[in-house]
């Protein structure tokens, strides 16, 4: 099981997230996350899957919750990557109650939403056609 959090896009949604919460470097994230800015870096980049601690830390720090991250621009309603659903199940004991509270929303609301894009046939990868 993956003990890191990691798909495409997740680097461009952390580095949107930490600008709209009124960091501006990765140096100052990093620090309040207890990493180098490297690891700040490397996750904006795609380059590394980030810690699932870190994950949750960087939830709190931003200010968004997990939906918004796996929502990319243009993209109506969040999916959640199974094996990331399966990663904070295993390890659900570890978080705190308020933890708790934020990830089964989260869930609950992006498997809401699963169910209505298949009962409207509506693909995960582009918004339906509206009006022109």
């Amino acid at each position: 099981m993956p003990k890191r959090v990691a798909f495409p896009g997740l680097g461009a949604r952390l580095r949107l997230a930490r600008q709209e919460a009124g960091i501006g470097s990765q140096e100052k994230a990093a620090e309040r996350l207890g990493v180098s800015w490297m690891s700040v870096h490397w996750w904006e980049k795609d380059a590394r899957g980030v810690p699932y601690e870190k994950f949750l830390a960087l939830l709190q720090l931003y200010g968004k919750p997990i939906e918004w991250y796996f929502q990319p621009a243009g993209v109506l309603a969040p999916s959640v990557p199974s094996d990331l659903l399966a990663l904070l199940e295993d390890h659900w004991t570890n978080f705190t109650t308020a933890e708790q509270g934020i990830v089964r929303d989260a869930v609950e609301d992006a498997r809401r939403i699963s169910e209505r894009r298949r009962a409207y046939q509506i693909p995960s990868d582009k918004p339906p056609d509206g009006p022109s």
